[in-house]
C-alpha cells in the first residue's frame, strides 16, 4: 500500500487483521494522526458477537480478568515514513502517567504489539505537539476508552519510533531533529513554557 494516495489508517488494519505483521503505508498522503490511529486491538482480544440481535456480548474466559492474554501477540510494524504527517493529536484526557519500575524501566503491559515508524514527515513543532512529545519521551502513554473506563487492556497504544523525524515548522528550526537535545533546549522547552500560559 506504499506509494499511493492513502490518507487514512482504516479501522480494519488496527482491529481485524490479526495476522498482519507489516502495514507498509510509506509515501502516502496521511497528514495527521489522532488518538485512535495509534491504538491497536490485541490479536488475542475477545471478539464481540450479537446475541438475539439486541445486545453485544463478549464471550471469553478472561472477561473479568484485567491481566493481559497469556500468549504474547506477534509484533506489528506500521510504517508511516515519508508521509505528510504534521501532527499527532492526543488530548490530555487520553493519556496516563507512566511510573517506572524499581529498575527505572517501563513496566510490561503499557504498550501493545504495534510499533509506528514516523521518520521523514514534515512535523509542526508547535503547542499541539506537547502530548505527543510526552509520549515520545515515555512520560505518558495513550490510554484507550475501555482501559480508562473499565481497566480492560485489549486495546493498547503502539510504541512510536520517531527516528529522524524533524521540525518542518516554524521555519527558524526547520530540519531540527525532535530527538536531538539541541532542539529540546532551544525550542521545545521554551515552547512548553509558552504553551502553558
Amino acid at each position: 500500500m506504499s506509494n499511493n494516495s492513502v490518507s487514512t489508517i482504516f479501522l480494519d488494519c488496527r482491529d481485524d487483521l490479526n495476522k498482519l505483521r507489516l502495514l507498509d503505508l510509506r509515501y502516502n498522503k496521511i497528514r495527521r494522526l489522532q488518538h485512535h490511529d495509534i491504538m491497536f486491538t490485541s490479536p488475542n482480544a475477545p471478539r464481540l458477537f450479537p446475541v438475539k440481535n439486541t445486545v453485544d456480548r463478549i464471550l471469553h474466559p478472561r472477561l473479568n480478568n484485567n491481566d493481559p492474554p497469556s500468549a504474547p501477540s506477534p509484533p506489528l510494524i506500521v510504517d508511516l515514513r515519508g508521509n505528510l504527517i504534521r501532527s499527532v493529536d492526543i488530548r490530555s484526557n487520553k493519556v496516563k502517567k507512566i511510573f517506572l519500575d524499581r529498575n527505572g524501566t517501563i513496566p510490561e503491559g503499557i504498550y501493545g504489539h504495534a510499533t509506528i515508524l514516523l521518520d521523514d514527515n514534515p512535523f509542526s513543532c508547535d503547542c499541539s505537539m506537547l502530548n505527543f512529545l510526552r509520549i515520545v519521551q515515555r512520560d505518558v502513554a495513550p490510554v484507550s476508552t475501555p482501559q480508562f473506563l473499565t481497566g480492560q487492556i485489549w486495546i493498547m497504544p503502539a510504541r512510536i519510533e520517531v527516528g529522524n523525524l524533524s521540525c518542518w515548522e516554524p521555519k527558524s528550526i526547520r530540519g531540527s531533529l525532535i530527538s536531538e537535545p539541541e532542539t529540546w533546549i532551544h525550542h521545545i522547552l521554551p515552547l512548553i513554557s509558552l504553551c502553558s500560559l
